[in-house]
């Protein structure tokens, strides 16, 4: 048993509660650019707004009907949009959708601060650091579904670990599996790749017995079902053109925001941060496999993949979440607040612009 083992089979008797604290605060802050307007200035948010109004609608305005048609497909691409069911007949579209979209970035806060806890009973630097990723461009263009299934990931994988051992996990995550691949089908393969690469390192030293990690996460495998009965998601799969320059560009603008200079400065501090940590051996490989996966599959996998856009770019963006907090680096109060720093400056520009 390593030592990153030996901390998730005995957590510290005195937990490190005010940092836990300090970090449930911070996942309130990353929905303060909600807070400032009515209507978030995201690239699909108004198109979002649309399709919920003509889903809600039903079909009982003769003008829309005229020119549009809606109807329920079961696919991995619903989050939002069942959820607007609900709170768009009790809310009003608009209102129903900025409070799914202020919910998103608060989730995603959790599901980092419950992946931390549960692996090291205590905040640290890497997954203070994660925060500045919440906001990613999948967020600033909105894709609801998409940033609402990596929350729900985070959250699913830190429930993987905490129940290890217990015989009812495997049913449980059917179902969770399943939701998580309802939401959008991505998501799911963040969690797929956060379990594998765990399970591939719980099995560290076993010989042969380390391909069972290839097997662990099976309970997550019930959304092929649909897949295959319904033939997969349709759409092009489609590099594009000039693929190199493309790849190097999305990497370059991996936390695009609002100011260029603020965006290349956290890039350029995150991968710093994991490469120093690197050579410091402070990477933990429960979470670092899984970081190192999605890096290489935002390299490979092409920009249009099962009717969607910008499939490997949004990739990026999780994978350098993930590697960030992948790093297991104590801090306390001053530390404490510089990690926080670059997350609380990008909600500053954000929340003003």
């Amino acid at each position: 048993m390593d030592a990153a083992e030996h901390a998730i089979a005995r957590p510290p008797a005195r937990p490190a509660v005010p940092g836990l604290v300090a970090g449930l605060l911070l996942c309130l802050l990353a929905a303060l650019p909600f807070f400032v307007t009515s209507l978030p200035q995201m690239t699909d948010f108004a198109s979002h707004l649309a399709r919920y109004h003509v889903m809600l609608d039903g079909g009982q305005s003769r003008w829309l009907a005229r020119y549009y048609d809606f109807a329920w497909i079961f696919a991995g691409n619903l989050g939002a949009d069942l959820l607007m069911v609900p709170l768009g007949h009790a809310l009003g579209v608009e209102r129903a959708a900025w409070l799914i979209g202020m919910a998103i970035p608060v989730l995603t806060g959790l599901g980092i601060v419950a992946v931390e806890w549960t692996l090291r009973r205590r905040i640290g630097a890497g997954s203070l650091l994660a925060f500045a990723t919440i906001w990613s461009p999948a967020m600033g263009m909105g894709f609801f579904n998409f940033c609402l299934a990596l929350a729900l990931a985070l959250l699913a994988f830190a429930g993987w670990v905490r129940l290890e051992g217990w015989r009812g996990r495997a049913p449980l995550f059917l179902g969770v599996g399943l939701l998580v691949w309802l939401c959008h089908a991505s998501g799911w393969g963040v969690l797929g790749v956060l379990v594998f690469g765990y399970e591939w390192h719980r099995r560290k030293g076993l010989g042969s017995r380390r391909l069972a990690a290839f097997v662990a996460p099976w309970p997550l495998l019930l959304p092929l079902v649909p897949q295959l009965l319904t033939g997969g998601a349709r759409g092009a799969l489609d590099y594009g053109g000039e693929i190199l320059r493309y790849k190097v560009l999305i990497w370059v603008q991996a936390l695009r925001g609002q100011s260029l200079s603020l965006d290349l400065f956290t890039l350029a501090l995150l991968v710093g941060f994991i490469a120093i940590a690197l050579v410091l051996r402070r990477i933990d490989g429960r979470l670092g496999w899984a970081a190192l996966i999605l890096a290489a599959l935002s390299l490979v996998m092409p920009r249009h993949f099962g009717g969607g856009d910008y499939a490997d770019y949004r990739l990026i963006a999780v994978s350098l979440m993930i590697g960030a907090m992948a790093v297991d680096w104590p801090v306390h109060r001053l530390g404490f607040v510089l990690a926080a720093l670059p997350f609380l400056v990008r909600m500053g520009v954000l929340t003003i612009s």
